[in-house]
Protein backbone atom coordinates (compact mmCIF):
# COMPACT_ATOMS: atom_id res chain seq x y z
CA UNK A 1 0.00 0.00 0.00
CA UNK A 2 0.88 3.73 -1.04
CA UNK A 3 2.39 6.06 1.73
CA UNK A 4 0.33 8.63 3.15
CA UNK A 5 0.28 11.95 1.29
CA UNK A 6 2.55 14.43 3.17
CA UNK A 7 0.12 17.07 4.98
CA UNK A 8 0.71 20.66 3.01
CA UNK A 9 2.27 23.41 5.08
CA UNK A 10 0.74 26.35 6.12
CA UNK A 11 -2.73 25.17 4.45
CA UNK A 12 -5.62 26.85 5.61
CA UNK A 13 -9.32 25.66 6.16
CA UNK A 14 -10.29 26.31 2.89
CA UNK A 15 -7.40 24.33 1.53
CA UNK A 16 -9.10 21.30 2.82
CA UNK A 17 -11.50 21.39 -0.37
CA UNK A 18 -7.98 20.85 -2.49
CA UNK A 19 -6.63 18.12 -0.13
CA UNK A 20 -9.85 16.19 -1.01
CA UNK A 21 -8.67 16.13 -4.60
CA UNK A 22 -5.22 15.01 -3.42
CA UNK A 23 -6.40 12.48 -1.15
CA UNK A 24 -9.17 11.25 -3.86
CA UNK A 25 -8.65 7.49 -2.79
CA UNK A 26 -9.46 7.89 0.60
CA UNK A 27 -12.85 7.35 1.97
CA UNK A 28 -16.03 8.24 4.21
CA UNK A 29 -18.21 5.89 5.63
CA UNK A 30 -21.22 7.66 6.24
CA UNK A 31 -22.77 4.86 8.87
CA UNK A 32 -27.03 5.34 10.18
CA UNK A 33 -27.58 2.34 11.67
CA UNK A 34 -29.94 1.64 8.10
CA UNK A 35 -26.95 1.24 6.22
CA UNK A 36 -23.24 2.20 5.39
CA UNK A 37 -22.99 4.90 2.52
CA UNK A 38 -18.95 4.97 1.19
CA UNK A 39 -18.59 8.43 -0.59
CA UNK A 40 -14.43 8.45 -2.32
CA UNK A 41 -12.71 11.95 -0.61
CA UNK A 42 -12.61 12.45 -5.12
CA UNK A 43 -16.48 12.57 -4.68
CA UNK A 44 -16.91 14.92 -1.58
CA UNK A 45 -14.52 17.30 -3.20
CA UNK A 46 -17.02 17.86 -6.32
CA UNK A 47 -20.30 17.48 -3.37
CA UNK A 48 -18.52 19.90 -1.79
CA UNK A 49 -17.42 22.12 -5.16
CA UNK A 50 -21.49 21.30 -5.80
CA UNK A 51 -22.37 23.22 -2.64
CA UNK A 52 -20.46 25.83 -2.71
CA UNK A 53 -21.76 27.00 -6.08
CA UNK A 54 -25.65 26.45 -4.53
CA UNK A 55 -24.55 29.05 -1.73
CA UNK A 56 -23.27 31.63 -3.84
CA UNK A 57 -26.48 31.23 -5.77
CA UNK A 58 -28.27 32.33 -3.19
CA UNK A 59 -26.14 35.05 -2.07
CA UNK A 60 -24.28 33.67 0.98
CA UNK A 61 -20.59 35.53 0.78
CA UNK A 62 -17.32 35.20 2.06
CA UNK A 63 -17.19 36.91 5.30
CA UNK A 64 -20.64 35.97 6.46
CA UNK A 65 -21.53 34.60 9.37
CA UNK A 66 -23.80 30.85 9.23
CA UNK A 67 -25.34 29.12 11.50
CA UNK A 68 -25.51 25.66 11.13
CA UNK A 69 -28.23 23.35 12.88
CA UNK A 70 -27.26 19.60 11.86
CA UNK A 71 -26.48 16.37 13.35
CA UNK A 72 -23.72 13.77 12.27
CA UNK A 73 -24.24 12.80 8.76
CA UNK A 74 -23.35 13.19 5.59
CA UNK A 75 -25.20 16.82 5.02
CA UNK A 76 -23.77 18.16 8.03
CA UNK A 77 -20.27 17.76 6.86
CA UNK A 78 -20.30 18.55 3.30
CA UNK A 79 -22.08 21.82 4.48
CA UNK A 80 -19.21 22.49 6.96
CA UNK A 81 -16.78 22.21 4.04
CA UNK A 82 -18.80 23.94 1.80
CA UNK A 83 -19.14 26.86 4.17
CA UNK A 84 -15.28 27.06 4.87
CA UNK A 85 -14.71 27.10 1.22
CA UNK A 86 -16.95 29.74 0.61
CA UNK A 87 -14.90 31.78 3.38
CA UNK A 88 -17.66 31.86 5.54
CA UNK A 89 -17.59 31.91 9.67
CA UNK A 90 -19.54 28.69 10.97
CA UNK A 91 -21.28 28.50 14.05
CA UNK A 92 -22.29 24.99 14.57
CA UNK A 93 -25.16 25.04 17.25
CA UNK A 94 -25.02 22.62 19.43
CA UNK A 95 -28.25 20.36 18.96
CA UNK A 96 -29.32 19.74 22.30
CA UNK A 97 -29.58 23.54 22.93
CA UNK A 98 -30.34 25.38 19.50
CA UNK A 99 -33.02 27.87 21.22
CA UNK A 100 -30.34 29.06 23.98
CA UNK A 101 -27.22 29.55 21.89
CA UNK A 102 -28.63 31.32 19.32
CA UNK A 103 -30.01 33.37 21.98
CA UNK A 104 -26.83 33.87 23.23
CA UNK A 105 -25.23 34.27 19.79
CA UNK A 106 -28.19 37.13 18.99
CA UNK A 107 -29.91 36.06 15.81
CA UNK A 108 -29.07 39.60 14.67
CA UNK A 109 -25.26 38.34 14.65
CA UNK A 110 -25.98 35.95 11.84
CA UNK A 111 -26.42 36.40 8.31
CA UNK A 112 -27.73 32.89 7.37
CA UNK A 113 -28.90 29.80 9.28
CA UNK A 114 -28.89 26.06 7.75
CA UNK A 115 -31.29 23.60 9.30
CA UNK A 116 -32.00 20.19 9.35
CA UNK A 117 -35.81 20.08 8.29
CA UNK A 118 -37.00 18.27 11.82
CA UNK A 119 -34.94 20.31 13.68
CA UNK A 120 -37.04 23.64 12.52
CA UNK A 121 -37.69 25.62 15.72
CA UNK A 122 -40.16 28.67 15.06
CA UNK A 123 -39.31 30.41 17.92
CA UNK A 124 -35.86 29.86 17.59
CA UNK A 125 -36.13 30.84 14.30
CA UNK A 126 -39.16 34.35 14.12
CA UNK A 127 -36.08 36.32 12.86
CA UNK A 128 -34.58 34.41 9.58
CA UNK A 129 -36.85 33.78 6.04
CA UNK A 130 -36.38 30.62 3.82
CA UNK A 131 -34.14 30.83 0.79
CA UNK A 132 -34.04 27.49 -0.60
CA UNK A 133 -32.35 24.44 -0.27
CA UNK A 134 -28.41 23.20 -0.01
CA UNK A 135 -27.02 19.88 0.37
CA UNK A 136 -30.46 18.53 1.66
CA UNK A 137 -30.71 21.38 4.51
CA UNK A 138 -33.09 24.28 4.58
CA UNK A 139 -31.20 27.44 3.86
CA UNK A 140 -32.81 30.60 5.78
CA UNK A 141 -31.47 34.45 5.13
CA UNK A 142 -32.11 36.84 7.69
CA UNK A 143 -35.15 38.55 7.69
CA UNK A 144 -35.30 42.57 7.60
CA UNK A 145 -32.42 44.66 8.32
CA UNK A 146 -28.56 43.13 7.54
CA UNK A 147 -27.05 41.65 10.46
CA UNK A 148 -24.71 43.42 12.65
CA UNK A 149 -21.49 44.35 11.36
CA UNK A 150 -19.08 41.58 12.75
CA UNK A 151 -16.74 42.50 15.87
CA UNK A 152 -13.03 42.90 14.40
CA UNK A 153 -11.96 39.89 15.95
CA UNK A 154 -14.73 37.72 14.24
CA UNK A 155 -12.98 39.09 10.74
CA UNK A 156 -11.94 36.32 9.10
CA UNK A 157 -12.28 33.86 11.63
CA UNK A 158 -13.39 29.86 9.86
CA UNK A 159 -15.82 29.34 13.30
CA UNK A 160 -16.79 30.46 16.19
CA UNK A 161 -17.06 27.73 18.76
CA UNK A 162 -18.49 26.88 22.14
CA UNK A 163 -16.71 25.81 25.46
CA UNK A 164 -18.24 22.79 26.99
CA UNK A 165 -19.72 24.56 29.57
CA UNK A 166 -17.41 22.98 32.39
CA UNK A 167 -17.55 26.02 34.56
CA UNK A 168 -21.26 26.33 34.24
CA UNK A 169 -21.11 28.81 31.82
CA UNK A 170 -20.86 28.12 27.62
CA UNK A 171 -18.64 30.50 26.15
CA UNK A 172 -18.35 31.70 22.61
CA UNK A 173 -14.97 31.13 21.36
CA UNK A 174 -13.46 32.63 18.09
CA UNK A 175 -10.96 30.20 15.73
CA UNK A 176 -7.47 31.20 14.45
CA UNK A 177 -7.83 30.68 10.67
CA UNK A 178 -3.68 29.32 10.94
CA UNK A 179 -4.70 27.54 13.95
CA UNK A 180 -6.95 24.73 12.85
CA UNK A 181 -4.82 22.92 10.05
CA UNK A 182 -1.73 23.39 12.20
CA UNK A 183 -3.13 22.19 15.76
CA UNK A 184 -4.49 19.05 13.68
CA UNK A 185 -1.06 18.56 12.17
CA UNK A 186 0.72 18.77 15.68
CA UNK A 187 -1.97 15.87 17.09
CA UNK A 188 -1.97 13.48 13.58
CA UNK A 189 1.99 13.69 13.53
CA UNK A 190 2.30 12.07 16.97
CA UNK A 191 0.84 9.02 16.29
CA UNK A 192 2.38 8.46 12.39
CA UNK A 193 -0.75 7.78 10.72
CA UNK A 194 -0.96 4.53 8.35
CA UNK A 195 -2.12 4.22 4.93
CA UNK A 196 -5.34 1.77 6.49
CA UNK A 197 -6.25 3.29 9.18
CA UNK A 198 -9.65 4.19 9.54
CA UNK A 199 -10.86 7.21 12.05
CA UNK A 200 -14.26 6.39 13.65
CA UNK A 201 -16.09 9.93 14.51
CA UNK A 202 -19.36 9.89 16.75
CA UNK A 203 -19.34 13.09 18.75
CA UNK A 204 -21.29 15.53 17.68
CA UNK A 205 -19.55 17.95 14.97
CA UNK A 206 -20.60 21.12 17.05
CA UNK A 207 -17.68 19.72 19.30
CA UNK A 208 -14.77 21.79 17.27
CA UNK A 209 -12.83 19.26 18.70
CA UNK A 210 -14.55 15.88 16.41
CA UNK A 211 -14.03 18.79 13.64
CA UNK A 212 -10.39 18.82 14.24
CA UNK A 213 -10.48 15.03 14.07
CA UNK A 214 -12.13 15.52 10.60
CA UNK A 215 -9.65 17.96 9.11
CA UNK A 216 -6.63 15.93 10.36
CA UNK A 217 -8.09 13.25 8.35
CA UNK A 218 -8.12 15.19 5.32
CA UNK A 219 -5.37 16.73 5.52
CA UNK A 220 -3.13 13.11 6.09
CA UNK A 221 -5.20 11.20 3.67
CA UNK A 222 -7.02 9.34 6.52
CA UNK A 223 -10.23 7.34 5.62
CA UNK A 224 -13.14 8.46 8.16
CA UNK A 225 -16.14 6.46 9.40
CA UNK A 226 -18.99 9.22 10.56
CA UNK A 227 -21.64 8.04 13.00
CA UNK A 228 -23.70 9.13 15.69
CA UNK A 229 -24.06 8.17 19.83
CA UNK A 230 -27.38 6.22 19.03
CA UNK A 231 -25.20 4.08 16.42
CA UNK A 232 -21.53 3.82 17.26
CA UNK A 233 -21.21 0.60 18.56
CA UNK A 234 -22.93 -1.08 15.53
CA UNK A 235 -20.79 0.84 13.55
CA UNK A 236 -17.59 -0.53 15.66
CA UNK A 237 -18.62 -3.89 14.15
CA UNK A 238 -19.67 -2.88 11.08
CA UNK A 239 -17.34 -0.15 9.74
CA UNK A 240 -13.71 -2.13 11.16
CA UNK A 241 -11.97 1.56 12.26
CA UNK A 242 -8.26 1.49 13.72
CA UNK A 243 -8.11 5.22 15.01
CA UNK A 244 -11.15 6.11 17.85
CA UNK A 245 -11.84 8.97 20.30
CA UNK A 246 -13.90 8.79 23.41
CA UNK A 247 -14.85 9.73 27.27
CA UNK A 248 -14.10 8.10 29.51
CA UNK A 249 -18.05 6.74 30.30
CA UNK A 250 -18.11 4.78 26.88
CA UNK A 251 -14.66 3.02 27.69
CA UNK A 252 -15.93 2.42 31.23
CA UNK A 253 -19.57 1.20 30.17
CA UNK A 254 -18.09 -0.95 26.95
CA UNK A 255 -15.72 -2.81 29.76
CA UNK A 256 -18.86 -3.38 31.47
CA UNK A 257 -20.64 -4.73 28.51
CA UNK A 258 -17.85 -7.07 27.40
CA UNK A 259 -17.88 -8.79 31.30
CA UNK A 260 -21.45 -9.22 31.23
CA UNK A 261 -21.93 -13.31 30.92
CA UNK A 262 -17.82 -13.59 30.52
CA UNK A 263 -16.65 -16.87 31.99
CA UNK A 264 -13.54 -15.62 33.24
CA UNK A 265 -10.90 -12.68 31.95
CA UNK A 266 -9.44 -14.27 28.59
CA UNK A 267 -13.13 -14.25 27.60
CA UNK A 268 -13.82 -11.07 28.55
CA UNK A 269 -10.76 -9.99 27.15
CA UNK A 270 -12.01 -11.12 23.60
CA UNK A 271 -15.44 -10.15 23.77
CA UNK A 272 -14.09 -6.08 24.44
CA UNK A 273 -12.16 -6.63 21.44
CA UNK A 274 -14.75 -7.23 19.22
CA UNK A 275 -16.72 -4.88 20.52
CA UNK A 276 -14.24 -2.42 19.32
CA UNK A 277 -14.21 -4.05 15.79
CA UNK A 278 -10.91 -6.34 16.30
CA UNK A 279 -8.54 -3.79 14.03
CA UNK A 280 -8.17 -0.91 16.55
CA UNK A 281 -4.72 0.01 16.26
CA UNK A 282 -4.98 3.37 18.58
CA UNK A 283 -7.60 4.63 20.89
CA UNK A 284 -7.69 7.32 23.16
CA UNK A 285 -9.66 8.69 26.61
CA UNK A 286 -10.08 12.38 26.78
CA UNK A 287 -12.37 15.09 27.95
CA UNK A 288 -12.68 13.99 31.52
CA UNK A 289 -10.22 12.17 33.66
CA UNK A 290 -10.38 8.06 33.48
CA UNK A 291 -9.47 5.52 36.01
CA UNK A 292 -6.12 4.31 35.87
CA UNK A 293 -7.73 0.96 36.83
CA UNK A 294 -9.99 1.17 33.61
CA UNK A 295 -6.77 1.94 31.63
CA UNK A 296 -4.66 -1.12 33.24
CA UNK A 297 -7.83 -3.76 32.44
CA UNK A 298 -7.57 -2.60 28.80
CA UNK A 299 -3.97 -3.01 28.51
CA UNK A 300 -4.08 -6.30 30.06
CA UNK A 301 -6.80 -7.12 27.66
CA UNK A 302 -4.54 -6.19 24.32
CA UNK A 303 -6.44 -3.23 23.71
CA UNK A 304 -5.01 -0.13 23.15
CA UNK A 305 -6.08 2.39 25.02
CA UNK A 306 -4.42 5.28 25.82
CA UNK A 307 -5.51 8.86 27.61
CA UNK A 308 -4.87 12.32 26.11
CA UNK A 309 -5.69 15.77 27.71
CA UNK A 310 -7.01 19.03 25.15
CA UNK A 311 -8.67 22.02 25.56
CA UNK A 312 -11.57 23.65 23.69
CA UNK A 313 -9.25 26.97 23.46
CA UNK A 314 -5.96 25.32 22.80
CA UNK A 315 -6.66 22.66 20.93
CA UNK A 316 -4.81 19.00 21.61
CA UNK A 317 -2.24 19.47 24.55
CA UNK A 318 -0.68 16.00 25.44
CA UNK A 319 -0.91 12.63 24.73
CA UNK A 320 0.07 8.68 25.80
CA UNK A 321 0.91 6.98 22.57
CA UNK A 322 2.37 3.63 22.55
CA UNK A 323 5.77 2.81 23.29
CA UNK A 324 5.12 6.35 25.71
CA UNK A 325 2.47 5.21 28.17
CA UNK A 326 2.62 6.07 31.46
CA UNK A 327 -0.89 5.01 33.39
CA UNK A 328 -2.44 8.27 35.42
CA UNK A 329 -0.95 10.82 33.18
CA UNK A 330 -2.36 12.37 30.18
CA UNK A 331 1.33 11.86 28.57
CA UNK A 332 4.31 14.05 27.56
CA UNK A 333 3.10 17.51 25.67
CA UNK A 334 2.66 17.19 21.77
CA UNK A 335 4.96 20.34 21.34
CA UNK A 336 7.74 20.39 23.16
CA UNK A 337 7.81 23.23 25.54
CA UNK A 338 4.07 23.68 25.25
CA UNK A 339 2.98 23.43 28.54
CA UNK A 340 4.52 25.15 31.91
CA UNK A 341 3.39 24.73 35.56
CA UNK A 342 2.68 27.92 37.61
CA UNK A 343 4.33 28.44 40.73
CA UNK A 344 0.91 28.13 42.18
CA UNK A 345 0.77 24.69 40.27
CA UNK A 346 -1.37 25.59 37.31
CA UNK A 347 -0.96 23.97 34.04
CA UNK A 348 -0.02 27.12 31.34
CA UNK A 349 -0.12 26.43 27.56
CA UNK A 350 2.28 28.59 24.96
CA UNK A 351 0.83 28.21 21.72
CA UNK A 352 3.58 28.41 18.83
CA UNK A 353 0.03 29.34 16.61
CA UNK A 354 -2.89 29.44 18.90
CA UNK A 355 -5.89 27.03 17.70
CA UNK A 356 -8.20 30.35 18.95
CA UNK A 357 -7.88 33.82 19.42
CA UNK A 358 -10.15 34.80 22.61
CA UNK A 359 -14.06 34.91 23.95
CA UNK A 360 -16.65 37.12 21.94
CA UNK A 361 -18.68 38.78 24.42
CA UNK A 362 -16.87 38.30 27.51
CA UNK A 363 -16.07 40.72 30.49
CA UNK A 364 -11.99 41.68 29.66
CA UNK A 365 -11.34 40.57 33.01
CA UNK A 366 -12.98 36.77 32.26
CA UNK A 367 -11.25 36.94 28.88
CA UNK A 368 -7.69 38.00 30.74
CA UNK A 369 -7.99 35.17 33.16
CA UNK A 370 -7.45 33.01 30.31
CA UNK A 371 -5.74 34.23 27.11
CA UNK A 372 -3.15 35.92 29.22
CA UNK A 373 -1.32 39.41 28.16
CA UNK A 374 1.50 37.48 28.28
CA UNK A 375 0.12 35.14 25.16
CA UNK A 376 -0.59 32.15 27.10
CA UNK A 377 -3.37 30.21 28.04
CA UNK A 378 -4.61 28.94 31.48
CA UNK A 379 -6.45 25.69 31.62
CA UNK A 380 -7.56 26.24 35.21
CA UNK A 381 -5.98 22.65 35.84
CA UNK A 382 -3.98 21.76 38.54
CA UNK A 383 -1.22 19.79 37.95
CA UNK A 384 2.81 18.32 38.06
CA UNK A 385 5.60 16.80 35.61
CA UNK A 386 7.02 13.75 36.64
CA UNK A 387 10.95 13.52 36.37
CA UNK A 388 10.12 11.30 32.69
CA UNK A 389 8.49 14.84 31.47
CA UNK A 390 4.68 12.99 31.86
CA UNK A 391 2.11 15.45 32.94
CA UNK A 392 -0.12 14.34 35.28
CA UNK A 393 -3.55 16.57 35.97
CA UNK A 394 -4.67 16.74 40.10
CA UNK A 395 -8.26 18.52 39.12
CA UNK A 396 -9.37 21.73 37.90
CA UNK A 397 -8.45 24.81 40.18
CA UNK A 398 -12.29 26.09 40.76
CA UNK A 399 -13.37 22.60 41.87
CA UNK A 400 -10.67 22.31 44.60
CA UNK A 401 -12.69 21.85 47.98
CA UNK A 402 -11.60 23.79 51.16
CA UNK A 403 -13.10 22.03 53.97
CA UNK A 404 -14.17 24.72 57.51
CA UNK A 405 -10.81 23.27 58.61
CA UNK A 406 -8.38 24.37 55.85
CA UNK A 407 -7.52 21.39 54.00
CA UNK A 408 -7.14 21.39 50.24
CA UNK A 409 -9.14 17.96 48.50
CA UNK A 410 -8.64 17.70 44.80
CA UNK A 411 -12.07 15.86 44.47
CA UNK A 412 -10.40 14.34 41.73
CA UNK A 413 -8.04 11.97 44.03
CA UNK A 414 -11.03 10.64 45.81
CA UNK A 415 -13.71 9.81 43.26
CA UNK A 416 -10.56 7.70 41.08
CA UNK A 417 -11.07 5.88 44.42
CA UNK A 418 -14.64 4.22 43.34
CA UNK A 419 -14.16 4.20 39.61
CA UNK A 420 -12.95 0.56 39.73
CA UNK A 421 -16.12 -0.87 41.48
CA UNK A 422 -17.90 -2.24 38.51
CA UNK A 423 -21.26 -1.13 39.35
CA UNK A 424 -20.02 2.46 39.58
CA UNK A 425 -21.35 5.18 36.78
CA UNK A 426 -20.47 8.17 38.37
CA UNK A 427 -18.66 9.41 41.63
CA UNK A 428 -18.78 13.23 43.07
CA UNK A 429 -16.94 14.50 45.84
CA UNK A 430 -18.55 17.55 47.77
CA UNK A 431 -17.72 19.22 50.88
CA UNK A 432 -16.83 22.79 50.12
CA UNK A 433 -16.69 24.86 53.38
CA UNK A 434 -18.09 21.89 55.52
CA UNK A 435 -16.36 20.04 58.20
CA UNK A 436 -16.46 16.67 56.40
CA UNK A 437 -16.90 15.47 52.83
CA UNK A 438 -19.68 14.11 51.31
CA UNK A 439 -19.87 11.72 48.27
CA UNK A 440 -22.51 11.05 45.67
CA UNK A 441 -22.59 7.53 43.74
CA UNK A 442 -24.82 7.45 40.54
CA UNK A 443 -24.68 3.37 40.53
CA UNK A 444 -26.07 0.79 37.69
CA UNK A 445 -28.16 -1.36 40.70
CA UNK A 446 -28.46 -0.59 44.21
CA UNK A 447 -29.08 -3.65 46.54
CA UNK A 448 -27.45 -4.89 50.09
CA UNK A 449 -24.19 -6.17 48.15
CA UNK A 450 -23.72 -2.44 46.67
CA UNK A 451 -23.86 -0.67 50.12
CA UNK A 452 -21.78 -3.07 51.64
CA UNK A 453 -18.66 -2.73 48.77
CA UNK A 454 -19.40 0.86 48.93
CA UNK A 455 -19.16 1.23 52.70
CA UNK A 456 -16.28 -0.94 52.57
CA UNK A 457 -14.49 1.50 50.27
CA UNK A 458 -15.17 4.36 52.07
CA UNK A 459 -13.91 3.02 55.20
CA UNK A 460 -10.82 2.48 53.67
CA UNK A 461 -10.51 5.70 52.64
CA UNK A 462 -10.92 7.52 56.08
CA UNK A 463 -8.83 5.43 57.53
CA UNK A 464 -5.72 6.11 54.91
CA UNK A 465 -6.23 9.22 52.40
CA UNK A 466 -8.94 10.90 54.11
CA UNK A 467 -8.29 10.65 57.66
CA UNK A 468 -7.86 14.24 58.30
CA UNK A 469 -10.96 15.42 55.97
CA UNK A 470 -13.18 11.75 56.54
CA UNK A 471 -16.71 11.02 54.27
CA UNK A 472 -19.00 11.20 56.75
CA UNK A 473 -22.44 11.56 54.15
CA UNK A 474 -22.81 9.02 51.58
CA UNK A 475 -25.96 9.24 48.63
CA UNK A 476 -26.07 6.56 46.36
CA UNK A 477 -28.68 6.86 43.33
CA UNK A 478 -29.68 5.11 40.26
CA UNK A 479 -30.73 7.71 38.19
CA UNK A 480 -28.54 8.33 35.22
CA UNK A 481 -26.73 11.13 34.52
CA UNK A 482 -27.06 12.76 30.49
CA UNK A 483 -26.65 15.61 28.55
CA UNK A 484 -30.50 16.20 27.96
CA UNK A 485 -30.96 16.04 32.22
CA UNK A 486 -28.25 18.40 32.29
CA UNK A 487 -25.82 16.23 34.59
CA UNK A 488 -23.15 15.84 32.27
CA UNK A 489 -21.71 18.73 30.24
CA UNK A 490 -22.19 18.09 25.81
CA UNK A 491 -18.62 16.69 26.41
CA UNK A 492 -19.68 14.30 28.73
CA UNK A 493 -17.88 15.93 31.69
CA UNK A 494 -19.48 16.05 35.14
CA UNK A 495 -21.61 19.37 35.41
CA UNK A 496 -20.42 19.63 38.67
CA UNK A 497 -22.80 23.29 39.31
CA UNK A 498 -25.52 21.61 38.07
CA UNK A 499 -25.39 17.85 40.36
CA UNK A 500 -24.35 20.52 43.25
CA UNK A 501 -27.59 21.95 43.07
CA UNK A 502 -29.73 19.17 42.33
CA UNK A 503 -27.68 17.12 45.36
CA UNK A 504 -25.78 18.64 47.71
CA UNK A 505 -29.04 19.79 49.89
CA UNK A 506 -30.27 16.07 50.28
CA UNK A 507 -26.50 15.03 50.82
CA UNK A 508 -25.43 17.29 53.57
CA UNK A 509 -28.94 17.62 55.67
Amino acid sequence: MPDLPEPTAGASCADLIALLRTNAQRSITYYSGKAAHEVSFGQLHQQVNDAIAVLQDYGVAAGDRVGVVAANGQAALLIDLALLGAHCTVVHLPESAVAATLAMVGPDNLDYLIVESDRHDSGAMAQFEPAGQVAGLALYRRAGPCARAAPAKLMGAPALIFSSGTSGKIKQIVVNPIGVLHNATVFFSAFAPQPDDRFMIFLPLSNYQQKLLMYGCILYGISICLTDTRHVMAALRNCPSTLFLAPPIFYESAWQLAGAGAADAAHKATSLRAFFGGAMRIMWSGMAPIAPAILEDYQCAGVPLYEAYGMTEYGPISSNLPGRNVIGSVGRPLAEGSVQISEAGEIILRPDTALTTGYLAEHPDDERAVYTEEGAIATGDLGYFDDQGYLFIQGRKKELLITSAGYKIHPQSVEQAFRDLEFVRHAVLMGNGKPYLGLLLIVEALDDAVRARVNARVARLNADECKLFPIKRLLIRTENFTCENDMLTRNMKLNRTAIARTYEQELFC
